[in-house]
């Protein structure tokens, strides 16, 4: 066989590989279809793609939303972050529904660059027993303000400021002046070099003395204890006491103790805060007086003539009030507020004092959550007039209408219990969500004016958990257009007594 047709042989056997239609058919097909796949791979690795974009952006807008969330969530030393451009003692974070503080909350802005003049301190040492080689060091300072002037306050920041404050009227008699006494008690050095406690430089006519101290050492080798003494002069006669124009105390981990100060000091306006201290008042008088804690008693007696409010959480509240009133329409209603919570019962007396001749106007407002609610009131009877002159009205009480109270009493899971004064007239509301509210009164009851008027009870509203009417003392009674009680609880009985 010649080279040229083995040549054609050759290519005889070759062509049916590369030009066999079926060959090239399949082939084909074969090709679309991995095209098709690859297309398919391209597009499934797009998605991938854009679901895991979409994914990271979605993560990135949850931290934005609820990372600052969750910081406000933290207690403040949790959520604390040290800045080089803030001073330790500058506010963190706000008030709660009960205006509670916590070490290291500034509500006020005060910081320890508002020093005018550090203390001059006198040390002393006191063995320790049973350790001789320990002592237990004293430093002790006073500073003197003028009784006259628009606010006296007392700051306290940080976590070495806690201790006592006792406000007295040992001051000197006639001398014009207030006097800080400030006392710290410590083992450790560190405890006193890293507290400041000055005089402050005046801030919107506020003049007074403030103790900072920093953060975060709260180690028991740190302990310290300050023993403040306010010391107000007394007046020189009851009926002539000394006058406090502004009084606040803003002192976080302090207990506060307030002397039998009724009858020898005056205040206009007194504000005490703390928290997670008790407020202990012997007595006290003034026009507006506020006294705020947490997780802390509050106790006392007050003689108010515009407006008290007593605020705690989680903790008991018992007040023996004197509520006084011109009668005048330019100066308004005396206002009792309270509130505290669980497991604190809350307990009122307050008596209501105005001229014989001019009913008074009072509001009390009292609300518990998960605690026993108690409220009694009483009126005080009119000055007996000198052994000379006969009485210039008949009966224990003047023939003048008996003072409009306005009262709330609400809590909840626990008790709530209302006595009013028998001449009290206008309407009640009782509510129970489980128990049927309780009204007690007697019938028989004698006028107490003395004109022999009948006590009238008109029941209008009555059924399952409410119960409500209006009580007059008839003839000429106030009736529906007198005071207004009302009085509920939750999973708890409610008693309204007159």
């Amino acid at each position: 066989m010649t080279v040229a047709q083995t040549a054609r042989e050759d290519e005889k056997n070759l062509l049916p590989v590369f030009l066999s239609p079926t060959d090239i058919t399949t082939n084909l097909a074969c090709v679309e279809d991995d095209l098709k796949s690859s297309e398919e791979m391209a597009i499934r690795k797009k998605r991938c793609q854009l679901a895991m974009l979409s994914f990271f952006c979605g993560a990135i807008w949850l931290m934005v939303l609820f990372v600052p969330y969750v910081l406000l969530l933290q207690s403040p030393d949790e959520a604390h972050v040290e800045s080089p451009k803030r001073e330790w003692g500058t506010p963190e974070t706000g008030l709660d529904e009960f205006g509670s503080w916590d070490v290291g909350i500034n509500v006020h802005g005060w910081t320890r660059a508002d020093c005018a003049a550090n203390a001059n301190w006198t040390m002393t040492r006191f063995p320790m027993p049973p350790y001789p080689n320990h002592t237990v060091q004293y430093a002790s300072a006073s500073f003197a303000l003028p009784l006259t002037l628009e606010v006296l306050h007392l700051v306290g920041r940080g976590s070495l400021a806690r201790g006592t404050v006792h406000i007295t009227d040992t001051g000197v008699a006639s001398s014009g002046e207030v006097i800080f006494n400030v006392e710290i008690g410590f083992l450790h050095n560190k405890t006193f070099d890293e507290t400041t406690v000055c005089l402050m430089r005046p801030r919107q006519n506020r003049y007074g003395v403030g103790i900072f101290s920093p953060p975060g050492l709260d180690s028991p080798e740190y302990a310290g204890s300050f023993t403040i003494d306010v010391q107000i002069p007394p007046g020189p006669s009851r009926d002539s006491p000394s006058l406090v124009k502004q009084l606040e105390l803003d002192m976080p981990q302090f207990e506060i103790k307030v002397d039998h100060l009724q009858d020898t000091v005056l205040f206009d306006t007194i504000s005490l805060s703390t928290s997670n201290k008790p407020i202990i008042a012997d007595s006290l008088a003034a026009r507006r007086a506020t006294l705020r804690t947490s997780q802390a008693e509050i106790e006392g007696r007050f003689n108010i003539s515009s407006s008290l409010s007593l605020i705690t959480s989680r903790a008991p509240i018992r007040a023996d009030t004197q509520l006084r009133n011109s009668g005048s329409l330019q100066d308004g209603a005396t206002a009792l507020w309270a509130r505290t919570s669980f497991p604190g019962p809350l307990d009122l007396t307050a008596e209501l004092i105005s001229p014989p001749s001019i009913p008074g106007t009072f509001q009390i407002d009292a609300r518990a959550s998960e605690s026993p609610l108690t409220i009694r009131t009483f009126v005080a009877p009119p000055p007996s007039p000198p052994p000379s002159q006969p009485a210039p009205f008949p009966g224990p009480f003047p023939p003048a209408r008996p003072p409009f109270l306005a009262l709330t009493a609400l809590t909840s899971g626990a008790p709530a219990s209302v006595a009013l004064h028998p001449g009290w007239e206008g309407t009640f509301a009782l509510r129970s969500s489980e128990v049927a509210p309780s009204l007690e009164y007697d019938p028989a009851a004698p006028d107490p004016s003395g004109r022999g008027r009948t006590r009238k009870v008109q029941i209008v509203r009555e059924r399952e958990g409410e119960l409500g009417g209006y009580v007059e003392w008839a003839p000429g009674g106030q009736g529906d257009a007198g005071g207004r009680v009302v009085v509920g609880t939750m999973r708890g009985p409610v008693a309204l007594r007159f």
